[in-house]
């Protein structure tokens, strides 16, 4: 008895954005892909998301003291959680509501801002 098998790598695909690509900075800080596909940015100015057609922009200072952002994590519920890098007390969640709106809240100084 002879058998074959054949093995093939699986391949992938990368691009590269920039802010040509409207990424809204060349800093990137963390990366993070929600159930819905898409990926998220924390950058020097904002947080953005993009879902393979458009870029959604999270940089209002009137919501955001601080617009560096440095960390993203999401839960199970799709809330993505942010820190910013100037003041570490500044925690954040993003809240996809109903497919656009975004409710933005800084937990830890008890300040909501919506």
């Amino acid at each position: 008895m002879f058998f074959t098998f054949e093995i093939t790598a699986q391949s992938y695909f990368f691009k590269e954005y920039n802010e040509e690509d409207g990424l809204p900075s060349g800093t990137v800080f963390d990366i993070a892909q929600d159930s819905l596909g898409r990926m998220w940015f924390a950058t020097r100015n904002g947080i953005v998301s993009y879902d393979a057609s458009r870029w959604n922009y999270f940089n209002d200072k009137k919501v955001f003291n601080q617009l560096s952002f440095v960390r993203l994590a999401l839960d199970g519920n799709g809330t993505i959680w942010t820190i910013n890098q100037s003041d570490i007390n500044e925690l954040y969640f993003l809240k996809m509501k109903n497919g656009q709106n975004i409710i933005c809240r800084n937990l830890l100084k008890g300040n909501t801002k919506l």
